[in-house]
């Protein structure tokens, strides 16, 4: 793809940068969620 060739040619990083980010910024979103859950609905003692 012209858009990876121009990252890759950039410096900027190689593809496998951005599927590595990616998969960092899902894992990132689900403990957000599953942090919003447990302070919207703390455990009753």
């Amino acid at each position: 793809m012209l858009g990876e060739a121009a990252w890759i040619g950039s410096a900027l990083g190689a593809a496998t940068d951005l599927d590595q980010l990616q998969q960092g910024i899902t894992m990132l979103d689900q403990e957000v969620v599953t942090t919003r859950g447990q302070l919207e609905n703390p455990p009753q003692s």
